[in-house]
């Protein structure tokens, strides 16, 4: 499987250079909100939920955060 160059410079660098195989990363990311499909029979089981609850693509802390900060910067001029 052909991997982006760019993110296995990154990993090589750090010190990670099998981090796409051993955590499971898939070739590409998905966007924020997107539907990933239901929760297996073990996790919905773990958590207490039933299969019917939907997962979706979510979003780290820090990064939601600055979007809400910068969100309320939006349409003023830089001068």
């Amino acid at each position: 499987m052909r991997r982006p160059v760019g993110r296995t410079i990154f990993f090589e660098t750090v010190g990670i250079p099998d981090m796409l195989e051993r955590g499971q990363l898939p070739e590409q990311a998905s966007p924020v909100g997107l539907g990933l499909g239901p929760l297996t029979t073990n996790a919905a089981g773990a958590l207490g939920l039933t299969e019917r609850c939907r997962v979706g693509a979510g979003l780290i802390d820090a990064h939601g955060g600055a979007l809400g900060v910068l969100g309320g910067f939006a349409g003023m001029m830089v001068r």
